[in-house]
C-alpha cells in the first residue's frame, strides 16, 4: 500500500490539528520532524465504543494518544490517555478501547535530527451500547456514569438499575429509574426483527423511524417489531422506564425469518408487512404488491375460521389482549400492516357489514371466477379507524369470492372487528314529509321538535337508489343546512352518551344522547361539539353545530333514531311544524 504525505505544517498545536479519516483497515501517512518541526498533532472522533490503534514508523520518534476534556487547548498529565511501546526496532504502537469521543495523536522527539516517520491508524466499532441510566422515569437530568453493555452482538440483558449480564456494573438503588441504550452499526441491506421484553414504558427506534413504541405502565412483556435497513450505517436507540423494583430487560435485533403458515380456504389466510411510518400517515395502497416477494414481507399467519365466536360470518381480534396465533413475537406491535382473505359464498342478496377498527382498513371482494373486484369500503382509499361501528350495505351478485380485508397499525393495541350477514328481507319504505302526521311508535310518547327547526329533509328513511351492484339503506334522515351551519338541539331529554370528533366510521363528529325506554338519537358530521359524554341535556339544548364531516358532501345533520338497538324512521318520531 502506497503512503499518503500530509501536507506539512511546522510546529502545529492541537487547534490545527490534521484530522484523520478512520477505517478498520487504515491507510498509512508519511510526515517529518525536524529542528525546526519538533511535534506533529492528528485529531479524530469516534461516534462509538472502538477498538483503535496506531502503528509509528520511526527510529527516534514517539506517540502519544491525548484527549483535551477540559476543552482549552493544551493538555495537561492527566489528559494523557495512553503512551506508545516499542516494536521491533523501528516501530512504537498503541492498542486500546476507546470510548466515544475525540481524541489526540501527538507525534514528537527530542532529536532535532531531520527524520521521517510512518503513522497508520484503524478504528473499528466493539458494537457495545452505550448505556445512559437517570434516577427517575423520564429520561431527564443528569444520567449517572455512562457504562457499556454487550459483546459487539445486537442483543442485550440486564435491568434497569444498572446490572447487565457479564458487564461487572454497578446497581443504582430500588424504584422509580429510566435508561437509553444506543448504538451504531452498518446493517447488511434486508428485514430485520427486534425483540425486546421489559416492565413499564419501552421503545425502540432505528435511525430516525419507531419500530416499538410501548411507553406506558405494564408487566413484564415481550414486544415485537420489524424494520428494513438500506445498507447504511444507522443508529439504534432502547429507551426503557421501570416505575417499580427494577426489573430485567432483554433487547435483539436479528435478520428476520419469513415464516409461512398453512391456512384452509375458511379460514383468514393472512399476510404481515412491515411499515415504516414516516413515510406518510398511512400505507401506499398497493403495500402488500407481490406478496411474499416484497422486501417488506414479515410473513404469512392463520387468524383462523371465518366463522366468529358468536356464529357471524367475520373476524374479530384485539392483540392488546388476546391473540388468534399465540405464537410469542412473531407478531408485530407497532407500524405494519397486513391483507387477510378468505373464501365466502353470497346469494345475490343484500348483506349488511358491521366495522370497526384501528388505524384504517379496507374491505374488498374478488369473484373467484375472475371476474370483478368490489370495493365495499370507499374505493382506492383506507376508510379511517374508529371506536364505532360502520354499517355498509352492499349487494354482490350471487356467486363465490374471497373476501380481503386490509388493515394497518401505527401505536398501540390493533383491534379489529368485521362481520356479516343478510340484511332484512322486509325493507320499511320511506316517509313523505308530505304525508299526514305519522303515530309515534312509543306509547304514550308526543312527536319531538326537529333538532333542525326550519330545515328541510333532504333524504329520507330506508333503501336509496343505487347501481344494480350496491345496495344502500340509509338509516336515518338529514336536514340540509346549504351554507349554513346552525345550531343542533337535543330532540328530547336525555344524558349524553357518546361525544367525539374524528372519523367515527364515515359519521364524522358524532353525538349520540340516551333517552331511556330504550331510546337513542344519533347526530353526524357535525362541524363542532359542545357537550360531552356523561351531560344531561333537555329538549332544544344546543349540543353541536351542522358540518360535513366524515364521508359528507357538504353540510347537513344525519339524524338517527333507535330503539332498543333498532333503527327506525326518525320522520315518525318528529314535528316539522
Amino acid at each position: 500500500m502506497g503512503y499518503f504525505v500530509m501536507p506539512d505544517r511546522r510546529d502545529n498545536t492541537p487547534r490545527t490539528a490534521r484530522l484523520l479519516q478512520l477505517s478498520a483497515s487504515g491507510r498509512p501517512l508519511k510526515d517529518a520532524l525536524g529542528r525546526s518541526d519538533r511535534q506533529d498533532y492528528y485529531s479524530f472522533k469516534l461516534k462509538t465504543r472502538s477498538s483503535f490503534s496506531a502503528t509509528l514508523g520511526s527510529l527516534k520518534a514517539e506517540v502519544e494518544l491525548l484527549q483535551d476534556r477540559d476543552r482549552n487547548g493544551k493538555f495537561s498529565a492527566n489528559e494523557r490517555v495512553a503512551n506508545s511501546t516499542p516494536k521491533g526496532k523501528r516501530a512504537k504502537t498503541l492498542a486500546l478501547a476507546l470510548n466515544p469521543g475525540t481524541y489526540y495523536l501527538r507525534v514528537f522527539s527530542g532529536d532535532r535530527a531531520n527524520q521521517t516517520y510512518s503513522l497508520k491508524t484503524t478504528a473499528e466499532s466493539l458494537g457495545q451500547f452505550q448505556v445512559k441510566r437517570y434516577t427517575n422515569t423520564t429520561l431527564s437530568g443528569k444520567a449517572l456514569p455512562t457504562e457499556y453493555w454487550g459483546n459487539g452482538d445486537l442483543k442485550f440483558f440486564g435491568n434497569s438499575s444498572g446490572n447487565s449480564s457479564g458487564n461487572g456494573s454497578s446497581s443504582t438503588n430500588g424504584t422509580g429509574v429510566s435508561a437509553r441504550y444506543t448504538t451504531v452499526r452498518s446493517l447488511s441491506p434486508g428485514l430485520y426483527h427486534v425483540k425486546v421484553a421489559a416492565e413499564d414504558g419501552v421503545r425502540v427506534r432505528v435511525g430516525q423511524q419507531m419500530v416499538i413504541d410501548q411507553w406506558a405502565d405494564q408487566g413484564y412483556t415481550p414486544h415485537s417489531g420489524y424494520f428494513y435497513a438500506s445498507g447504511k450505517q444507522t443508529s439504534i436507540a432502547v429507551e426503557h422506564y421501570d416505575k417499580g423494583t427494577p426489573g430485567a430487560i432483554a433487547f435483539e435485533i436479528q435478520p428476520a425469518a419469513l415464516f409461512q403458515d398453512g391456512a384452509k380456504p375458511s379460514e383468514w389466510k393472512t399476510t404481515l408487512f412491515a411499515w415504516d411510518d414516516r413515510q406518510s400517515n398511512s400505507p401506499a395502497l398497493d403495500f402488500a404488491a407481490n406478496g411474499l416477494r416484497n422486501k417488506q414481507a414479515i410473513g404469512v399467519i392463520n387468524l383462523g375460521s371465518q366463522i366468529r365466536s358468536d356464529g357471524k360470518s367475520g373476524i374479530q381480534f384485539d392483540w392488546g389482549t388476546h391473540t388468534y396465533v399465540n405464537d410469542g413475537y412473531r407478531l408485530p406491535h407497532d407500524t405494519f400492516a397486513l391483507q387477510s382473505t378468505t373464501i365466502a359464498d353470497f346469494d345475490g342478496g343484500s348483506y349488511t357489514f358491521r366495522v370497526k377498527g384501528d388505524d384504517g382498513f379496507q374491505i374488498l371482494a374478488r369473484r373467484k371466477d375472475g371476474g370483478k373486484t368490489y370495493a365495499i369500503t370507499p374505493k382506492n382509499q383506507w376508510a379511517q379507524g374508529s371506536k364505532t361501528y360502520q354499517e355498509i350495505d352492499y349487494r354482490l351478485p350471487a356467486g363465490q369470492y374471497d373476501i380481503t380485508f386490509n388493515y394497518f397499525e401505527k401505536r398501540n393495541t390493533a383491534s379489529f372487528d368485521l362481520s356479516w350477514e343478510k340484511s332484512p328481507q322486509t325493507v320499511p319504505s320511506p316517509t313523505s314529509p308530505t304525508s299526514p302526521s305519522p303515530t309515534p311508535p312509543v306509547s304514550g310518547s308526543s312527536l319531538w321538535d326537529s333538532p333542525l327547526p326550519g330545515y328541510p329533509v333532504t333524504s329520507s328513511y330506508g333503501q336509496r337508489e343505487g347501481s344494480e351492484i350496491v345496495s344502500s339503506f340509509h338509516r336515518g334522515i338529514d336536514l340540509g343546512t346549504g351554507d349554513e351551519t346552525p345550531p343542533i338541539e337535543a330532540a328530547r331529554t336525555g344524558v349524553v352518551t357518546y361525544a367525539e370528533t374524528g372519523w367515527n366510521g364515515g359519521f364524522g363528529n358524532l353525538i349520540e344522547i340516551d333517552h331511556g325506554d330504550g331510546i337513542e338519537t344519533r347526530y353526524a358530521h357535525l362541524s363542532s361539539i359542545v357537550v360531552k359524554q356523561g351531560d344531561r341535556v333537555d329538549t332544544n339544548t344546543v349540543i353541536g353545530y351542522v358540518g360535513t364531516t366524515g364521508n359528507s358532501t357538504g353540510n347537513h345533520l344525519h339524524f338517527e333514531v333507535r330503539v332498543n338497538g333498532e333503527d327506525q324512521n326518525p320522520e315518525n318520531f318528529l314535528s316539522f311544524a
